[in-house]
């Protein structure tokens, strides 16, 4: 099957909400170790893309302190900063990264996680995250992105959510929530 998505088989296994953002789309990369982009969202402000992918290797550890998956978060940021260098994010700020623990008191991390704040390069060659109809970009100021990265089900699980700076607080709770709730549809398909 060549537009399987990992774990859930066919776009209509896929949840159609995660924590209040619907479904929007599914990207399939030519090369299949690059696996899919799903893309949830609540017009026009949030953004929260989901992928799912193993990168051709057949064992993808589940410790997030692992040589190899933390190389793999590594290797998300490179792409990120690197996007900025290259002049699609302007203002571009790292918040912070690290291991994100949902639970103070415990050992275990949920995932690996880092924020980045910018603004969008209207110039910029390729589709950004924040788009009205028509292609115009919206103009929403400082926008915060967080990354989580970690792996479920032989997977490397990797979500990127978006929204406004102005969001604040509720902005990181809405990344949690959805990171939260896509890992459990993950986890259980």
């Amino acid at each position: 099957m060549t537009n399987a998505i990992p774990v859930f088989g066919t776009e209509d296994q896929l949840p159609t909400s995660i924590a209040g953002l619907g479904i929007e789309g599914v990207e399939h990369y030519p090369d299949p170790k690059l696996g899919v982009m799903i893309r949830y969202g609540l017009p026009p402000l949030v953004k929260a893309d989901a992928y799912l992918y193993d990168m051709g290797l057949s064992d993808i550890p589940e410790d997030l302190h692992s040589p190899l998956v933390v190389q793999l978060f590594e290797e998300s940021l490179r792409g990120v900063t690197m996007a900025a260098e290259q002049g699609l994010y302007l203002d571009f700020e790292v918040l912070g990264s690290g291991y994100l623990n949902l639970e103070p008191e415990s050992d275990d991390p949920f995932c690996l996680g880092a924020s980045f704040a910018y603004r969008q390069n209207p110039d910029a060659p390729v589709p950004l995250v924040l788009r009205e109809e028509g292609g115009a970009i919206n103009d929403v100021g400082r926008l915060v992105s967080h990354l989580a990265l970690r792996t479920d089900r032989g997977y490397i699980n990797k979500v990127r959510f978006n929204h406004p700076e102005s969001a604040g607080e509720a902005g990181f709770a809405g990344f949690v929530g959805f990171t939260v709730e896509w890992t459990q549809a993950v986890q259980h398909a």
